[in-house]
């Protein structure tokens, strides 16, 4: 899975035993102990990685992924937090492919790698049922069905299956752009504040809307 993919560390604890796993799975990877903004955006703009795993460690941590969301679109990016940290970083809405528990055993992170590869959104459960809790507010078997529009529901149907906005909107024949139009109706009309926040809930809510279609 990970054979010539491109992996950039920005400074994580214990990165070194990290870079030797990844190493041994054939993947080119590249240590950044200290990671000034300076360095940040060249590496954004020039280094074409397939992943850059960054752990928030200081008040400049989320600005740096926010330059790779901002400069490198096809990155994708995986961020490292506390659960005290959690909350905060989930406000920053940055665009992030995953987020995972600071000190997590390094099976987690193949996991996380490969759901992130196939296009689903990944975090650590601990992390997910810790934001759940303070988040999102119980769907009462579906009560909020009935405030969506039929194209609404479809494009969360979607959502719920771990569809991108760009398979999302070849399923359902209409541009990426409109799929964000539609998710952010949907996030007025539940009153989600981020893309994070959705994601948040659409992880809360997958089991429920599966089990109410019958989809297997």
């Amino acid at each position: 899975m990970l054979k010539n993919k491109k992996i950039i560390l920005i400074e994580i604890e214990n990165a070194s035993r990290l870079q030797d796993y990844f190493s041994a799975l054939q993947a080119e990877v590249q240590l950044y102990e200290i990671c000034p903004q300076s360095t940040a955006i060249t590496l954004s703009l020039t280094s074409q990685a397939d992943f850059v795993i960054i752990e928030v460690v200081h008040k400049d941590s989320m600005e740096i992924a926010r330059l790779f969301a901002k400069n490198a679109p096809l990155t994708r990016i995986i961020v490292l937090t506390t659960s005290s940290q959690a909350a905060a970083v989930v406000a920053a809405n940055v665009q992030m492919h995953a987020l995972l528990l600071s000190g997590c055993v390094f099976d987690e992170y193949l996991t996380c790698l490969w759901q992130v590869s196939e296009g689903y959104f990944y975090f650590s459960e601990g992390l997910q049922l810790q934001m759940a809790r303070k988040q999102v507010k119980p769907t009462a078997n579906l009560a909020f069905f009935d405030v969506l529009s039929g194209r609404e529901r479809e494009v969360l149907s979607l959502l719920c299956e771990g569809f991108t906005n760009a398979q999302i909107g070849s399923s359902l024949f209409i541009s990426a752009e409109t799929v964000k139009n539609h998710k952010i109706n949907i996030m007025e009309k539940l009153h989600l504040k981020t893309n994070n926040d959705l994601l948040l809930w659409v992880g809360e809510i997958r089991k429920e809307w599966r089990d109410h279609f019958g989809i297997k």
